[in-house]
């Protein structure tokens, strides 16, 4: 089935969180990837944004390099708008369902992980509540527990939109290679064949 993309309608959508319209299903959604100790070592907490929460005995960086790998993408993060390296804490993009921001959820023991990954490509935006201190809030989503973020609810927030923000510019890139292609179903043939890949 052939959907007839319209540019500033699609952008629109994805400015407003209304994903599902652009992406299909959005069970498959991550919500965010938490680093979590399992068995004495770095595991992952995985939400998805249909409820489920799943724990792996692997780091976050293994975790995410397999995800995106049986997906059919990259195993690296798509450079950012400026084409150069982003920082550490800086927005990552997966491709076109997940783009996150980095949120410190630990504290740090040693070298260990203390920053968890949010995504922003979700049917429904986070909801932010004040932390027990002025420099901490929680993140929520959907019926989760609240999850407590070692930032203040400004930086949180500067955080998503950051990585919203990124995310709309790599959405552009695609539409724009679209127009240059003067093909109309560039864009939703590509999502068609990711949303095929994932259905394997």
């Amino acid at each position: 089935m052939h959907i007839k993309w319209n540019t500033d309608t699609a952008i629109e959508l994805v400015a407003n969180n209304q994903f599902h319209d652009v992406y299909g299903d959005p069970s498959k959604y991550i919500c965010c990837v938490l680093p979590q100790y399992v068995n004495g070592t770095d595991g992952t907490h995985c939400y998805y944004a249909d409820g489920r929460e799943v724990v792996v005995e692997q780091s976050m960086r293994r975790f995410l390099r397999n995800l995106i790998r049986d997906e059919g993408w990259g195993i690296s993060p798509i450079r950012p708008v400026t084409g150069a390296k982003p920082s550490y804490t800086d927005p990552r993009i997966y491709g076109p369902h997940m783009t996150t921001a980095f949120l410190k959820v630990r504290q740090p023991i040693g070298r260990d992980i203390v920053y968890g990954q949010f995504n922003v490509v979700l049917p429904e935006p986070y909801r932010l509540k004040a932390g027990i201190t002025p420099d901490t809030c929680y993140i929520c989503y959907g019926d989760f527990e609240p999850i407590l973020v070692y930032h203040s609810m400004q930086h949180t927030q500067r955080k998503l939109r950051e990585a919203l923000q990124e995310h709309i510019y790599y959405m552009r890139r695609w539409f724009a290679y679209m127009g240059i292609t003067r093909n109309r179903y560039v864009v939703s043939e590509l999502f068609y064949a990711w949303d095929h890949l994932v259905r394997k």
